[in-house]
């Protein structure tokens, strides 16, 4: 099985120079990630489940880090931010698989555990008939068959006295544990990039009013993000996406290694500054804004 890569362009030219005068280096690192995806276009082979995953999952990533890109750059931080604690989560996963790749065939299976909890969620609300409508090719039946193949994969202890079992709740190690467990920079950016964003993402006290400021007679509510903010939200995304390039490089013997040297140097230098010059920034080139 081969399948391919693609290019893409991550906004307009116009939208870069402010965050280039506060962060010079992002510009080189930013036009490096371009050419490294306009020459990552070849087909691959994909030789096992682990190969399947993680190509799939690096395309996932790629899309999401564009996302983040161009939702900073227009000043939507939190926007991006939501985004950036699901591109955590998958280049944290296709790294652990890279490592473990006999996980791969558990990360295939849980997806039967997914879908029959979607399954039995939409069941409170709608017929069965109602639901091979919208699921189409696939059926309700199928969605059972498929649980009750995997189930007894995904159990575990819920009480040692009386030896009863419940479903995993994940499909192998948690997010925190895997974290620590693969190791790169994924340990150092899990409450930013992970812990902090689910907040945000999900309905909670500090999504509703992480921007809210209240007297005694008005509550505000402010929409203009912090210049660090937007320029942080960029800098995560960077370093994500060059962990999932470089798994992806190495996993699939991709004649791209000096390209990815390029962005992880050009990287690393945007991430280290700390006092920006003000003045003799460009836009990155070929639509990389």
């Amino acid at each position: 099985m081969y399948a391919t890569f693609m290019t893409t362009n991550i906004g307009t030219e116009q939208q870069w120079p402010e965050i280039f005068d506060r962060h010079p280096g992002l510009e080189d690192a930013l036009n490096a990630l371009i050419d490294l995806t306009e020459k990552d276009t070849a087909p691959v082979k994909l030789g096992s489940k682990a190969d399947e995953v993680i190509f799939a999952l690096s395309r996932v990533c790629i899309e999401e880090c564009w996302e983040i890109l161009l939702l900073a750059a227009n000043q939507y931080a939190n926007g991006s931010s939501k985004l950036l604690r699901g591109l955590y989560e998958r280049a944290l996963t296709l790294t652990y698989i890279s490592k473990f790749p006999d996980k791969a065939e558990r990360f295939y299976k849980y997806g039967a555990i997914q879908e029959h909890r979607m399954l039995s969620h939409a069941r409170k609300m709608y017929s069965d008939e109602q639901l091979n409508e919208v699921l189409a090719p696939l059926t309700v039946g199928d969605i059972e068959n498929n649980f009750d193949t995997v189930k007894s994969d995904f159990q575990k202890t819920r009480c040692k006295t009386c030896k009863t079992t419940e479903l995993a709740h994940s499909w192998d190690i948690d997010v925190v544990t895997m974290a620590g467990k693969v190791g790169e920079s994924f340990p150092d950016l899990l409450l930013s990039a992970y812990i902090v964003p689910t907040l945000e993402l999900h309905t909670t006290l500090a999504s509703a009013f992480s921007r809210t400021t209240s007297t005694q007679t008005t509550v505000t509510f402010d929409y203009r993000p912090s210049q660090s903010s937007i320029d942080f939200c960029i800098l995560q995304a960077l370093a994500l996406i060059y962990i999932v390039r470089s798994v992806v490089v190495k996993t699939f013997s991709q004649p791209l290694e000096a390209e990815i040297e390029r962005f992880g140097k050009a990287f690393r230098r945007a991430w280290a500054e700390e006092t920006p010059a003000a003045n003799n920034s460009k836009p990155a080139r070929r639509n990389a804004g």
